[in-house]
């Protein structure tokens, strides 16, 4: 409740005015509220734009999230569904792909030019070589195998004599060192090449 004054106003009739305090003097808590209010309703304004921006930034992301995997599929779709060859149905993406059909073409030519060179180079190499020694018949294996076994002791027996044969051919050329020691070098040299030569044929003639 608003408080009454008296207050004496000096003049001619010195009459006493009354006046309220709640006319003369203007009341804080109205500011107060009104100001409230006003600052209440922007931020609300403010926080409805915000909301208005952050809605038309999900449509938009949205949008985009939903058309992109549309497109793919459309394209996905058209690549597999396009009619194509039938030696192409295996890998129907790459097709569209010349350069990488080319490259994947010249390395299966490739591939198959080596394994050609290969076969042929194993078939050159098998075309003189015996493979079944033995025979299948008991007789024919027996005698086989004798024959065998004398060509393995004509062999050792050839080793051994090309050995002996080396072996008396350096000390054949070790004496003729010995007795030309006189000699000049050039021509010891030659005396001593010579001599070892014809021992060592003398030696593989006489066996």
């Amino acid at each position: 409740m608003a408080r009454a004054a008296v207050k004496k106003v000096r003049g001619a009739d010195e009459k006493p005015v009354v006046t309220r305090e709640s006319e003369s003097e203007p009341d804080s808590s109205e500011f107060s509220t009104d100001s409230e209010v006003g600052l209440d309703e922007i931020a609300g304004d403010s926080q409805d734009e915000f909301d208005e921006f952050d809605e038309v930034d999900d449509e938009s992301s949205d949008g985009e999230t939903v058309k992109r995997p549309n497109k793919f599929d459309d394209a996905m779709n058209a690549i597999l569904g396009s009619k194509i060859k039938a030696h192409d149905r295996d890998n129907p993406v790459l097709i569209r792909n010349k350069r990488m059909a080319k490259e994947i073409e010249s390395a299966k030519l490739d591939a198959q030019a080596r394994k050609q060179l290969r076969l042929e180079k194993l078939q050159s190499q098998d075309k003189a070589r015996v493979k079944d020694i033995i025979p299948a018949d008991p007789d024919a294996a027996g005698e086989a195998l004798q024959t065998e076994k004398r060509f393995r002791k004509t062999a050792q027996r050839g080793v051994i004599r090309l050995m002996n044969a080396l072996r008396a051919s350096q000390v054949a050329a070790s004496s003729t060192l010995a007795s030309t020691a006189s000699i000049g070098v050039d021509k010891k040299s030659q005396e001593v090449a010579t001599a070892s030569k014809d021992s060592f044929l003398d030696m593989i003639r006489s066996g």
